[in-house]
């Protein structure tokens, strides 16, 4: 078995507007930054880890827009597209991170 294990810090830095009441529209950047990543292989033979950051690029920048509704006091639930805009392996080109985030986030 093959695993790619990679460690990244990300700062989402965004802005919200409030559209009407519960439903704010959000918009932003988020920087990330690789600390590490590590090819794992499991076998018979035991687990070989190999260190595999030399191969991506540190930093990495993306696009962040999403929504976000208010379910109760206290209780919202979002979506949110993250755009890569930045190559993430050195000597390829387009080869960016996109995603798709669900969440629910509960104030305190």
């Amino acid at each position: 078995i093959y695993k790619e294990r990679g460690m990244n810090i990300v700062l989402p830095l965004l802005a919200t507007y409030e559209l009407m009441d519960k439903l704010k529209v959000h918009a932003g950047l988020q920087p990330g930054f690789l600390i590490r990543s590590n090819l794992v292989i499991d076998d018979e033979g035991g687990r070989l880890t190999f260190d595999r950051t030399y191969k991506f690029h540190r930093f990495n920048m993306a696009f962040l827009m999403g929504a976000e509704y208010e379910v109760m006091e206290g209780l919202n639930a979002g979506l949110r597209l993250n755009a890569g805009m930045s190559d993430l392996f050195i000597g390829y080109k387009g080869q960016k991170h996109n995603s798709f985030q669900l969440y629910l986030a509960y104030t305190l």
